[in-house]
């Protein structure tokens, strides 16, 4: 392994020289740094990043924080495209990812005042998690993958747009002549899950209708309602016709307990998921859902933090970043069966 002592012998400088040559220091002549950096090249000399990290005051390593499980994590594909966005922008600047599963009561801004990562992305983070008001007031590089508010909040975040997706969604089933709408949402506190509803109820209104507040049922993510709460749902007075699921994997467990009760999907109900995950292309039927490019959130994510740590990344100049949903129309929604 060639070392830095290498290169300093073979360029005949110090090795405080050729340390300089590597950070970038501007105390050195023009016609040594070319020297140097010949040197460099023609030995395949790669700099250790835990040295040079140390000469910077930096760990070049960001924190991802996911308010998730780890099992919850890696059961759902959406997860993994938004870490491969993260990990594929770090590493082309020579970036660690550190991933911490902080759940509600677990402090993670410790990693960065320990100087364990340079800045934080911070993911599926519930608005009422205890440790967010450290982060958004204090001195702590970092960027949301989601809003923390319903309403414009002054916060680096890259979301995407929920509220016109359920709109889609929504336009489509009345389309498709429903009327009547079960909506199995996740818990309150996560803001992706009163945005849909919001986008459901506007799209609603906008049609002289309102949400059946008995067809309202709130679920943890990636677990649909259990067996009882669906079917009490299905006998209940003029009852839904087609379920809203916020999450693929939700929706997918709901087309399945639906068909153990003997209903076709779509013939007798439609269903309709969120995300898009690699799941609604392997369900069967195939799932209808609101598609967001998870890889494309991870990867904005990844270069608005960069910015703020002084990297020279091809990134959005506005800290808030809004990307479009699409609703895919696959084979988990159908005409309305009259009854």
């Amino acid at each position: 392994m060639v070392t830095i002592t290498d290169v300093a012998r073979a360029a005949q400088v110090s090795k405080k020289t050729v340390s300089r040559v590597i950070n970038d220091h501007p105390d050195v002549a023009d016609a040594t740094r070319q020297r140097v950096q010949a040197v460099i090249d023609a030995l395949g000399y790669q700099p250790s990043m835990l040295a040079r990290g140390l000469v910077q005051g930096r760990s070049n390593t960001v924190g991802v924080i996911i308010d998730e499980s780890a099992e919850d994590v890696f059961g759902y594909p959406l997860y993994s495209e938004n870490l491969r966005g993260i990990s594929r922008v770090l590493s082309r600047h020579n970036f660690d990812m550190l991933v911490h599963f902080a759940r509600h009561e677990t402090s993670y801004t410790d990693l960065y005042y320990q100087r364990r990562v340079d800045g934080l992305i911070l993911m599926s983070m519930p608005v009422d998690n205890p440790f967010l008001p450290v982060v958004l007031g204090g001195d702590i590089p970092y960027v949301l993958t989601q809003r923390v508010s319903d309403h414009e909040a002054p916060a680096h975040w890259v979301d995407v747009d929920f509220e016109s997706g359920a709109v889609q969604a929504l336009e489509h089933l009345w389309a498709l002549g429903h009327r009547q709408f079960a909506f199995l949402i996740g818990p309150p506190n996560k803001t992706y899950a009163r945005l849909l509803l919001r986008g459901y109820r506007q799209a609603l209104a906008d049609r002289g209708q309102d949400i059946r507040e008995d067809l309202i049922v709130r679920s943890q993510p990636y677990i649909s309602a259990s067996k009882t709460v669906v079917t009490a749902l299905l006998e209940r007075p003029d009852p839904p016709t087609a379920f809203a699921c916020s999450d693929d994997m939700m929706a997918i467990q709901v087309i399945q307990l639906l068909q153990k009760l003997g209903y076709q999907v779509p013939g007798d109900l439609s269903v309709v998921g969120s995300d898009d995950a690699l799941i609604a292309r392997l369900a069967s039927p195939l799932l209808t859902t609101i598609h967001q490019d998870a890889y494309r959130k991870g990867s904005l994510a990844a270069e608005m933090l960069l910015e703020q740590l002084g990297k020279q990344v091809n990134s959005p100049s506005s800290r808030q970043v809004l990307l479009p949903t699409e609703l895919v129309v696959r084979g988990s929604t159908g005409p309305v069966r009259s009854r």
